[in-house]
């Protein structure tokens, strides 16, 4: 970059969006060319001089709002050029994705409208929000990536999930309550001669149940139990998630690990396995592998416990043995995954075979209703209930 050019560029953004009617983005494109998009070492100089800019800027929320603005009225003009010139491969991308990353940073949570076509941008440009969640897949392999273009995902180990990462997550899951996206689906199922055979069908999906085209179809609850992560359990249940969905490859061709709820119930039953079967290990490798199961086990119990709060009944049978009962291929029966008898105290007393306390009923009645309206957890703040009600029916109680 030439000094002309750098001066030009300090210049501009010095600027306040009064002075000026074009918009921050048209002028780096001209002053630098469509490379300084593509490159993410000059997408992150533009994010550092944006971020210095707002910093050293007295109207603090009105300045970022332009800048975001900007981004958003650029990438949706040069994202259809770039479509009918480039077979649909948008070269402005990182464009609307710096945007979603300056609305969380600096949290604006005014301009529902905004967070609205940024999110549904990057939906059309990924096809999917795969990378507001990418971090919760346990199988993702740790590479490093360019904290401007990839936001959301863990620099250092994806396998590891921060509190900066559920900060950011619930960040964009209370400014999606209501965006409600089509996709298609797919089933198996079987007909009246026996016949089985797929169904695909388009349904609208909430936010926060999306498939993760990425990581298998799977849903964001389905890899935070696959991550035993229960922070993050928690905070999809609080935002709507259902228990019972099941991931993509589940309803393609029927496995059974694609429940939320029985990974959770098969990992337990592991546990109690490896804890009887693990004699031939060496004394200090069998300390070292008990100590990780009884930390991972501490996340599983936690697990299920918030999947006690939100489910009016539990599809769990307790016995001597730690097989489960397959989920049927029609998805309108019931599903009873078997869990073993050394964790029957964690269970409450009235979910399995008996009506659940009456409080309990309430509580689910009322979720289903606030979900219904896209007012999860918020509308439950709205209430005219006292505060430990509202925790409550927030899932924070038991």
């Amino acid at each position: 970059m030439s000094a002309n050019r750098r001066i030009c560029l300090k210049v501009r953004l010095r600027e306040t969006p009064q002075m000026s009617s074009s918009n921050i983005f048209e002028d780096l494109l001209r002053l630098h060319g469509p490379e300084c998009f593509r490159r993410s070492d000059r997408m992150s100089r533009i994010k550092n001089s944006l971020c210095r800019y707002i910093k050293a800027s007295g109207n603090y929320k009105k300045v970022v709002k332009t800048v975001i603005g900007d981004a958003v009225r650029f990438h949706r003009r040069h994202s259809v050029r770039d479509g009918k010139e480039a077979d649909h491969v948008c070269t402005t991308h990182p464009v609307i994705v710096l945007a979603a990353h300056l609305c969380q940073k600096y949290n604006i949570d005014d301009e529902p409208e905004l967070l609205r076509d940024i999110l549904m941008s990057v939906f059309l440009c990924d096809g999917g929000f795969d990378r507001f969640v990418t971090f919760l897949d346990p199988l993702i392999f740790p590479f490093e990536v360019d904290p401007i273009i990839y936001p959301f995902q863990n620099m250092h180990s994806i396998g590891t999930i921060s509190q900066r990462h559920l900060e950011v997550l619930e960040y964009f899951l209370s400014q999606a309550t209501r965006i409600t996206v089509p996709v298609e689906l797919s089933e198996f199922c079987v007909t009246d001669c026996q016949q089985p055979s797929y169904k695909s069908y388009y349904t609208k999906v909430p936010f926060v149940e999306m498939p993760i085209f990425s990581s298998r179809g799977s849903t964001p609850l389905l890899l935070a139990c696959h991550s035993i992560n229960a922070p993050a359990v928690l905070l999809l249940l609080r935002y709507g998630a259902d228990p019972m969905r099941a991931g993509q490859a589940h309803q393609i061709i029927g496995l059974y690990f694609q429940h939320p709820l029985y990974v959770i119930v098969t990992k337990l039953n592991a546990s109690v396995f490896w804890r009887t079967h693990n004699q031939h290990l060496s004394p200090g490798v069998r300390q070292q592998y008990l100590t990780k199961q009884n930390r991972q086990d501490v996340e599983l119990k936690l697990c299920l416990r918030y999947f006690c709060r939100s489910l009016e009944r539990l599809p769990i049978t307790v016995g001597n043995h730690v097989t489960s009962v397959a989920p049927p291929h029609n998805r309108c029966q019931l599903v009873a995954f078997g869990l073993h008898p050394h964790y029957r105290p964690l269970l409450p007393r009235d979910r399995l075979d008996s009506p659940a306390e009456l409080m309990h009923i309430c509580r689910c009645a009322i979720r289903r209703t606030l979900k219904e309206k896209h007012a999860l957890p918020v509308g439950i703040q709205q209430l005219p209930v006292p505060v430990f009600i509202k925790q409550y029916l927030d899932l924070m109680l038991d």
